[in-house]
């Protein structure tokens, strides 16, 4: 959750201190991991831009996700935060993943 977290923070940033009013994010297609990022937070994907950049000797494409201010009125982080904590909930959480923060360390079990 850090970078989705990141990418919230700076968001808001763009559009309550900023001012910005759109927020663009361009990810190369096999770029999975920033992909994910983007989609957590429901950045709306809009299509290819075709030899958007030169990378590594190369013209690369790029998918852009955008957001506006008015998608957010909220804030991204809080709606990030709201999202996962719906996700997360104690009781739908297993035995293992009880979400303690204060769990015994290796060895101790039953101590």
């Amino acid at each position: 959750g850090v970078m989705p977290t990141a990418v919230a923070l700076v968001t808001d940033h763009c559009f309550r201190t900023v001012g910005l009013h759109r927020v663009e994010v361009c990810i190369r297609p096999e770029n999975r991991p920033s992909r994910r990022v983007v989609e957590k937070l429901g950045f709306r994907e809009e299509g290819l831009r075709p030899r958007y950049l030169h990378i590594d000797g190369a013209w690369r494409d790029h998918l852009v996700f955008a957001l506006t201010a008015e998608e957010v009125p909220e804030g991204l982080l809080a709606r990030w935060r709201r999202g996962r904590s719906v996700q997360t909930r104690p009781e739908q959480l297993g035995p293992d993943q009880s979400g303690s923060q204060n769990p015994s360390p290796p060895g101790n079990a039953g101590k």
